[in-house]
């Protein structure tokens, strides 16, 4: 099954225009050139979506609005027709005409898209108004450069041999990993003073990552500096202070917060200068915007979200897309109270082919084990899982909480708080952070840490103020410790989302996505409390 947001059609804008659903069903309007013109505006509207006026210029210049509104009312319903059971992908309101959110795969979200053989946009269009032919002249222009092939980003490791060799190896390999897991990059290791940044083609783009470290007697000074391979631009400089011996670097907090602070930095939060560069924009394209897209979680997010992961998977089939598309799906329980009986197919089948795509990859392993434990009630299987991921990547803050979530699950407290602490205390400052501290209040939670639960809840709420997760769980302890100022404000605030919200239905209503929360000590007494 489908949940609604999921891509239900492919369209083909480059060379012979055609509409198929996933299915292989041709939905193209073939025998109508101002349906096929209209479907091209929107698809290739930032939002696929205009104002009817603007597409009545664009397609009937030489004609009277109201003419013009009639012929535009007309090829919506040849449209529809031709749509048959997706009619409704194609929306009407007062004053514009949309294509549904996500629905729509085109051909040129791929990151590395080439259209075929010089193919050019909409070549099969034969509208003549002259509006339409100076709009699709500049779509042409603009869609060139777009479409000019990029390999993906190198990372280029270039560590300092002369001395603290270990730890050199073991900080940049962690970052490489770490940015691999996070987004499609290719990783080369140099070892040499000035790599040659050219190595597989003239058009090849990257990053350079060069590490140094100075022994001292008890810790080692480590030191990493990120650059752009195209100009040499310097993005970051960062150092810290690390233990000496191996088994106890690998241990501390500090590296893996180092490596992740540094991830951060080069892919979640680059300066104002960096944000245009050719990097970037590659990665934005790729997993990463998808990614940022997921943690915003605003409106049409996720279902944006799902489309260019889908765009991506289809271009190129990989787990790290399946994973990530499966995590949407407790969005869509835990923010969208969609029933999880209506997402369980599609979650196991998103889970299983991206474990079989990707069964190493530390980012795939962390996001299908919170699946098994959130979505489909298996947290045995989620433990395993992220200790999977754990064992690929220790430096993954998601894999550490996705850990705490399958140990709280299991009823496994203590672990569940030791392994949700440390992913706090290696976490960088990325878009996922408001997370992080969610699985750490829902632990401190479920182990009756009243206090600590409430400062996680309330570090996640600053960061998020929209997130329900956590709100859900600060609720419960702002009643359990009599702040009923801070509980009014917080029902308040909740009851813009959901308007029937009340501390009664999070403890009685069990069709309430808050199964973990009701189990809690806290719940329990207050249920007591209420009367049972």
């Amino acid at each position: 099954m489908r949940t609604p947001q999921a891509p239900l059609a492919k369209a083909q804008l480059f060379g012979s225009f055609e509409i198929r659903a996933m299915d292989g069903r041709d939905l193209t309007p073939r025998k109508s050139a101002k349906a096929q013109g209209l479907l091209g505006l929107l698809l290739l509207a930032p939002d696929m979506s205009r104002s009817k006026e603007y597409l009545i210029d664009k397609l009937w210049s030489d004609r009277q609005p109201v003419q013009g509104g009639r012929s535009l009312k007309n090829e919506i319903y040849t449209i529809r027709r031709h749509f048959g059971d997706l009619r409704d992908l194609i929306r009407t309101e007062h004053n514009t005409v949309s294509l549904k959110p996500g629905a729509f795969l085109r051909d040129l979200d791929a990151p590395d898209f080439k259209p075929a053989d010089g193919a050019a946009l909409l070549e099969s269009s034969s509208i003549r108004d002259p509006e339409f032919v100076e709009w699709l002249e500049t779509e042409r222009s603009n869609a060139a450069k777009l479409s000019q092939r990029r390999p993906a980003p190198i990372l280029y490791i270039d560590s300092a041999r002369e001395s603290a060799l270990f730890h050199n190896d073991a900080v940049t390999n962690a970052f490489g990993q770490t940015l691999a897991d996070w987004c499609a990059i290719r990783i080369v290791s140099a070892n040499e003073e000035d790599p040659d940044f050219n190595i597989d083609q003239e058009t090849a783009s990257g990053f350079w990552l060069r590490s140094s470290a100075a022994n001292g007697a008890s810790q080692v000074a480590t030191n990493l500096q990120m650059s752009r391979s195209s100009d040499k631009r310097l993005l970051w400089n960062r150092s810290e202070l690390l233990p000496v011996d191996p088994t106890d670097l690998l241990q501390t907090p500090q590296m893996h917060r180092l490596v992740n602070t540094s991830v951060d930095r080069t892919v979640f939060n680059p300066a104002s200068p960096d944000r245009k560069s050719p990097e970037l924009r590659y990665l934005e394209r790729g997993t990463l915007g998808a990614i940022r897209l997921i943690f915003r979680n605003q409106n049409k997010d996720l279902e944006l979200a799902r489309h260019q992961l889908a765009v991506n998977h289809e271009a190129e089939p990989s787990g790290i897309f399946l994973a990530w598309s499966a995590y949407i799906l407790a969005f869509f329980k835990g923010e969208r109270l969609v029933a999880q009986e209506a997402l369980r197919d599609e979650a196991e089948d998103l889970a299983s082919r991206a474990l079989e795509l990707d069964p190493y990859n530390s980012m795939v392993l962390a996001l299908t084990s919170y699946i098994y434990t959130y979505l489909l009630d298996n947290p045995a299987y989620g433990l395993e899982l992220s200790a999977r991921a754990i064992e690929a990547n220790r430096s993954n803050p998601l894999a550490w909480s996705f850990r705490s979530a399958a140990l709280y699950t299991l009823g496994q407290l203590p672990e569940a708080m030791t392994a949700a602490n440390f992913a706090r205390s290696i976490s960088g400052d990325g878009p996922y952070r408001y997370a992080v501290e969610t699985f750490y209040c829902i632990a401190a939670a479920k182990s009756h840490h009243i206090d600590e639960a409430i400062r996680a809840g309330e570090a996640s709420f600053r960061l998020k103020p929209d997130f329900r997760a956590p709100l859900r769980y600060l609720t419960l302890l702002y009643a359990y410790k009599g702040e009923t100022k801070k509980l009014d404000r917080l029902v308040t605030h909740m009851r813009q989302d959901e308007p029937d919200y009340s501390l009664s239905k999070l403890i009685h209503n069990n069709n309430y996505p808050s199964e973990i929360l009701r189990s809690t000590r806290v719940a329990n007494e207050l249920i007591a409390a209420d009367g049972g």
